[in-house]
C-alpha cells in the first residue's frame, strides 16, 4: 500500500478557500452549521454563512496540516485558525488569501539542542541510543547547573542530549522527552534481558528539568509527582455507601474475585500520569474482568452491550454503546495487537473511568439483589433479561453495520436431555461438578452448567432410559482427570475406560440412570 501523501498547509488552505467561495447548487443537501463573522467597518458589521460537510472536512484537513508543520506548531488552536481563514475567504471573495495567512502565522523553525537530566542511571562514559546521546554528569559539554531549572545533583547521574526543531519551546521539549523516554524504554528492557539487574535498578527516569543550548530553561513536574489529599469525614461516609466498600479481603466468591481484579485495574488507571492510552487499557482490563467472555469472538461488542444492559437493569444513565465499542475496537485492540491506535486524550479517559467505576458498583449491586455469586451467572442474567432483545433491536436499527456481525450469529447450543425425575437428575449432575438449578417450581425443567457447557434437562413421562436415551459429546481439557473425578464422586451409572481414538481424541463414556450416554473427550497432544 502506498503511504498517503501529506497535504501541505498552503494546498490545504487553498482547498478551503475554493470550497468556501464555491456557490454551486447543493440540491437537497443540507448545511451542517453556521458561522457568524465580524467585519469591522462594514455595513452590516456582522455576516453569516452556512457550511456543508465537504467544507467542514476541508477545514479539518487544514487544521491537521497546521499541526504537522513545525512552522505553525506555536498556534494554540490550529482548528480555530483554520476556521478564521475560512471566514476571511468568505468575506473577501477576490484574490488569494493563502500567502497572507501563511505570512501572518508562520515562524522560522529553530534548531536547538535539548538537555534532559535522568535520575537513578549512572554512566562512566557517553553512549548513543538512536538519535539520543547519554552523557555522564561529569562531561564538560554539559551546560552548568541552574537550580531549580536545570538540576545535576544526585540522584541525577546522566543527561540525555537530543536535537529538536520547532517554533514552540514547550512542544520541542515534549518531543525531546518522548524520544528519550522511548530510548530509555529500550535500554530498560535490554538491561533486564541481561539478567544482571534487579527490577528496582531499572526505575531510572527523567527528573523534570531541561535546558537548551542557546538559552531557555524550565522544569516540568515529574509524571509520578504526588500531592497531599485531605479526607473529610462526610466524604468518607458518602463513599462507604457505595457497593465497592462492601468488598471483603480476601474475596470469597468467583464474582467477588472478578470485582477485586477490576478494582485493582481501575486503581492502576488512576495512578497512570504519563499516558492516557495506558490508562484506557487498564480500564478495559477492568471492564473485561467484570463483563468479559474469554471465548467470545467480538469481545468489544459483548462488553458494550452488557454494560448498556447493566446500566438499564440497575436504572443508571449510560454512555452510548457505540462509544464503548469504538474505544475498544479502534483504540484498545489496535494498541494491544500492534496497530496504530487513534490518539486518546485525558478527557476521554476521565469519562471512561467514571463509567467503569460506576459499572463496578452497579455490578455488585445487581449481584447482591439477585443473589449471584459467579460472573457467568451475572452475564447470563443480563443476556437473558426480557429487555435484551429490545437492546438488540435498538442497536441494529440505529447502526446495523456495527452490530450485525455480533447479533446476527449463532452463539451457543444447549441439548435438551429427557430425564425421568428432574430432582434426581439435578443432584446427579451436581455430583459431577455441574452447577444446577430448576426453572421454577413444578416445571419439570432445569439446567446443568459447567464451564462453557450448558445442558437442559426435561422431565418426560414417556421417557424410557432403555429406548429414548440421549447422546451428548463433551469436549474437556483432560479426559483422564474428568473420569477420575466422576468415578470418585460415587455417582450412579456405568463408566467406560479412557481410550485413544483414530481421530485424535482421548475419550471415555458414561451412561447415567436416565440412559444418557456422555462421550467425554480431550484432544491428544500433537507431540
Amino acid at each position: 500500500m502506498t503511504p498517503t501523501k501529506k497535504l501541505s498547509v498552503e494546498n490545504a488552505l487553498r482547498e478551503v478557500q475554493r470550497l468556501i467561495r464555491k456557490h454551486d447548487p447543493r440540491g437537497e443537501e443540507l448545511p451542517i452549521g453556521t458561522r457568524n463573522v465580524d467585519v469591522p467597518g462594514a455595513d452590516p458589521p456582522k455576516v453569516s454563512y452556512s457550511f456543508f460537510i465537504d467544507e467542514s472536512e476541508a477545514v479539518e484537513r487544514a487544521a491537521a496540516a497546521l499541526r504537522e508543520d513545525l512552522r505553525f506548531e506555536h498556534l494554540d488552536d490550529p482548528e480555530k485558525s483554520a476556521w478564521e481563514f475560512a471566514d476571511e475567504a468568505f468575506v473577501h471573495e477576490k484574490g488569494d488569501r493563502v500567502p497572507e495567512c501563511v505570512t501572518k502565522h508562520a515562524r522560522e523553525v529553530l534548531d536547538r539542542r535539548c538537555y534532559l537530566p535522568i535520575e537513578y542511571l549512572k554512566l562512566t562514559a557517553p553512549i548513543e541510543l538512536g538519535r539520543v546521546r547519554l552523557l555522564p554528569v561529569s562531561e564538560s559539554e554539559l551546560p552548568e547547573a541552574q537550580p531549580p531549572w536545570f538540576l545535576l545533583d544526585p540522584p541525577v547521574g546522566t543527561v540525555a542530549v537530543v536535537d529538536v526543531s520547532g517554533t514552540n519551546g514547550q512542544r520541542m521539549v515534549d518531543r525531546a522527552r518522548a524520544e528519550v523516554r522511548f530510548e530509555l524504554l529500550k535500554l530498560r528492557l535490554g538491561m533486564r534481558g541481561m539478567n544482571l539487574y534487579h527490577g528496582r535498578q531499572l526505575r531510572f527516569r527523567l527528573n523534570g528539568s531541561f535546558t537548551f543550548d542557546q538559552g531557555g530553561q524550565g522544569w516540568n513536574r515529574p509524571d509520578d509527582s504526588r500531592f497531599e489529599a485531605g479526607l473529610l469525614p462526610e466524604s468518607l461516609e458518602k463513599m462507604k455507601s457505595e457497593e465497592l466498600f462492601s468488598l471483603a479481603a480476601p474475596p470469597v466468591t468467583d464474582l467477588d474475585k472478578c470485582a477485586h481484579r477490576a478494582a485493582e485495574w481501575i486503581e492502576r488507571a488512576l495512578l497512570v500520569n504519563d499516558s492516557p492510552l495506558n490508562a484506557l487499557l487498564y480500564l478495559f482490563f477492568a471492564l473485561e474482568a467484570l463483563l468479559g467472555d474469554r471465548g467470545e469472538g467480538l469481545k468489544g461488542h459483548g462488553l458494550a452491550a452488557r454494560l448498556a444492559m447493566l446500566n438499564h437493569v440497575t436504572e443508571s444513565p449510560s454512555t452510548h454503546p457505540n462509544v464503548t465499542l469504538f474505544l475498544y475496537d479502534q483504540v484498545r485492540s489496535s494498541a494491544v495487537h500492534g496497530g496504530d491506535p487513534p490518539e486518546v486524550d485525558w478527557r476521554t479517559v476521565s469519562q471512561l473511568t467514571w463509567d467503569v467505576q460506576d459499572a463496578l458498583n452497579r455490578y455488585l449491586r445487581l449481584a447482591a439483589r439477585e443473589g449471584l455469586h459467579r460472573r457467568g451467572r451475572l452475564i447470563q442474567h443480563l443476556e437473558r433479561h426480557p429487555d435484551w432483545p429490545k437492546l438488540r433491536e435498538w442497536l441494529l436499527e440505529h447502526d446495523r453495520a456495527s452490530w450485525s456481525n455480533y447479533f446476527d450469529v449463532f452463539e451457543a447450543v444447549a441439548p435438551v436431555i429427557p430425564v425421568v425425575n428432574l430432582d434426581a437428575a439435578l443432584e446427579r449432575y451436581r455430583q459431577l461438578g455441574f452447577e444446577v438449578r430448576a426453572n421454577g417450581d413444578g416445571t419439570g425443567y432445569g439446567y446443568a452448567d459447567r464451564g462453557r457447557v450448558s445442558l437442559h434437562l426435561s422431565e418426560w413421562d414417556q421417557h424410557d432410559p432403555a429406548r429414548t436415551g440421549s447422546v451428548v459429546y463433551l469436549y474437556v481439557s483432560d479426559a483422564d482427570a474428568v473420569r477420575a473425578e466422576w468415578t470418585a464422586s460415587g455417582v450412579e451409572g456405568r463408566f467406560g475406560e479412557v481410550q485413544e481414538t483414530e481421530y485424535g481424541m482421548r475419550e471415555f463414556g458414561y451412561v447415567d440412570p436416565d440412559g444418557t450416554f456422555h462421550r467425554v473427550g480431550s484432544r491428544r497432544d500433537k507431540s
